[in-house]
């Protein structure tokens, strides 16, 4: 009883680690000078080494048995998911860090959406008024990025197309991780999104090295913190926890994100965003309503 209790405090622990080191990514690459291209190639093939030399051996065993089918999948995966940083790093250029997260904390809602389009799985019955609230908290944010932009709706765009591109990499990894280990599946996914960047960098004129030592700190930091220990934690978090539970408790990533761009940029909270956060919030909530007063139950009675 007591190992169970001691094993579950550590899991959330973990937990709530990868949603704290993952809210730093917005205010890292803000304070990273580097190019789009770069940020995202770097990023993606650091952490892909990172998770390989983790368990070579058994990662090597592993990619040899991935069949053809699954292997396109995955490359069809590391494509979405590579233009999924470059869209994010794009706007993150121009809106704060809250607006960025607050519209990418919607991706349950079109996930939802796919998974019910691409594999005939049912909505939960109350999806219609949850994305319909989600969806005017994402107005409301967008209209306050767009105002302090002075019109320019270019980087609030890149970031809304970079949650579709997100839930579509959810969707795309939704049979092969069923049949192979997740950090294998990551490193094959990290490493092919890489070799995209990668791609984007020849073409556009990005120079492959020749940064500052700052830059390479960031592209270090970025792979380690957010993407290494932060995708990493919840991962493993995945197979203790309900995807609905991670869901909700990511929704706190733009609030620790908004601190720390707070104090390392000086970013401050609009009205409109916070209350499309708000909304957001009650959107998702509502769509797991259930599984929220199942874990509310729980917890009275211990």
């Amino acid at each position: 009883m007591f190992n169970s209790i001691k094993k579950r405090e550590h899991n959330i622990i973990l937990l709530l680690l990868g949603i704290f080191t993952l809210s730093l990514a917005g205010t890292l690459i803000k304070l990273s000078h580097a190019p789009v291209y770069a940020i995202a190639f770097y990023r993606l093939f650091i952490a892909s080494i990172f998770i390989f030399l983790m368990a070579p051996f058994a990662i090597s065993e592993q990619i040899s048995k991935v069949r053809t089918r699954e292997l396109l999948w995955m490359i069809l995966g590391g494509i979405v998911f590579s233009l999924h940083f470059i869209t994010w790093i794009y706007g993150l250029k121009t809106v704060s860090v809250f607006e960025g997260m607050v519209v990418v904390a919607t991706n349950p809602i079109y996930t939802t959406i796919g998974a019910y389009l691409f594999f005939r799985e049912r909505p939960r019955s109350k999806f219609i008024p949850a994305f319909i609230l989600a969806f005017v908290g994402t107005v409301l944010t967008f209209i306050e990025g767009v105002s302090r932009l002075k019109g320019d709706i270019t980087g609030m765009s890149m970031i809304f197309l970079s949650t579709l591109l997100f839930s579509a990499y959810v969707l795309t990894g939704k049979k092969v991780r069923q049949t192979h280990d997740s950090n294998v599946y990551i490193v094959m996914l990290y490493f092919f999104a890489s070799m995209v960047c990668l791609g984007f960098m020849f073409a556009f004129g990005e120079p492959l090295i020749s940064y500052t030592p700052r830059n390479y700190l960031f592209f270090f930091l970025l792979a380690l913190v957010p993407t290494v220990i932060g995708h990493g934690s919840l991962n493993h978090c995945v197979g203790h926890f309900r995807a609905s539970t991670i869901s909700m408790l990511t929704l706190l990533e733009p609030i620790a994100g908004s601190v720390a761009a707070y104090v390392a940029l000086g970013e401050r909270i609009g009205l409109f965003s916070f209350v499309g956060f708000l909304m957001i919030c009650s959107g998702i909530g509502l769509l797991f309503k259930t599984e929220l007063l199942g874990i509310a139950k729980r917890f009275i009675r211990k």
